[in-house]
């Protein structure tokens, strides 16, 4: 086990980092081998650990955590046990470089569109689900509120959506794909700087398929933390997983 010795003391602001870790939405199997697991399968469940951990905002944190408590099991901060014994070998130096590095507060560390941010994993392949979610027509299918959406020119977006108080709105907005990193980004123009992106992250093991999806948004209309936009987000990563899943199911 970790040293108990070693871990921070109980204060808020030491543990915070844990708030925003991508893994929270996570099976932890992903990331602690099951007993006697060697060779391939575990290679396979490490990489897929690495996955999840490489589009995190606080991996530095979680990594120099696990390295000073001298957690014995799994991977953290996309290191895992052999990797993190290797470091601690090389002595003080190596936890110096790591320190170094890490930045202090969780909202330094949040992806550059972070304001709100929600996340779900889904038991499907990763490349068929980002097909899936990429589809424009396929947006009101799992958007909070979006009613209707269909291509315009170039990689512009006509979408109809209904406000929390009935009221029909309809608007242009930009809407690029990027195939190869799994990653949709959106927004309009206007003085609310309205723009997001969806991320598909490929955490599928020996086992069989699995998705991470997770959502940034980013809008000066209302202040950080505002529970409206925030539960839209829920809902709609609520919706991928349901959606999916239950209806139509990629694996």
């Amino acid at each position: 086990m970790a040293e108990l010795r070693r871990l921070p003391a109980p204060v808020t602001t030491v543990w915070d980092w844990q708030m925003h870790a991508a893994c929270r939405e996570t099976d932890a199997g992903v990331f602690f081998h099951p007993a006697r697991e060697r060779g391939p399968a575990a290679a396979a469940r490490d990489a897929a650990a690495k996955r999840v951990c490489a589009v995190c905002p606080v991996i530095e944190e979680c990594g120099l955590h696990a390295l000073l408590v001298q957690e014995p099991y799994g991977v953290w901060g996309g290191l895992t046990a052999g990797e993190r014994h290797d470091l601690l070998r090389a002595g003080p130096s190596a936890l110096r470089r790591l320190a170094a590095r890490t930045r202090t507060r969780p909202e330094e560390c949040a992806p550059p569109m972070a304001d709100f941010r929600a996340s779900t994993t889904v038991n499907a392949d990763a490349a068929a689900l980002f097909a899936f979610l990429s589809d424009v027509r396929n947006l009101p299918r799992y958007f909070s509120r979006m009613t209707a959406a269909r291509s315009g020119d170039g990689n512009e977006v006509h979408t109809e959506a209904e406000t929390p108080d009935g009221t029909r709105v309809e608007g242009d907005a930009w809407f690029d794909v990027d195939r190869d990193a799994r990653r949709i980004a959106w927004g309009s123009e206007g003085p609310g700087d309205y723009r997001g992106s969806l991320e598909v992250t490929d955490i599928g093991t020996g086992s069989g398929p699995g998705s991470q999806v997770t959502v940034w948004l980013h809008t000066t209309r209302v202040p950080d933390h505002d529970g409206t936009v925030q539960g839209g987000l829920d809902a709609t990563v609520a919706a991928v997983r349901q959606l999916v899943e239950e209806h139509y199911p990629i694996t």
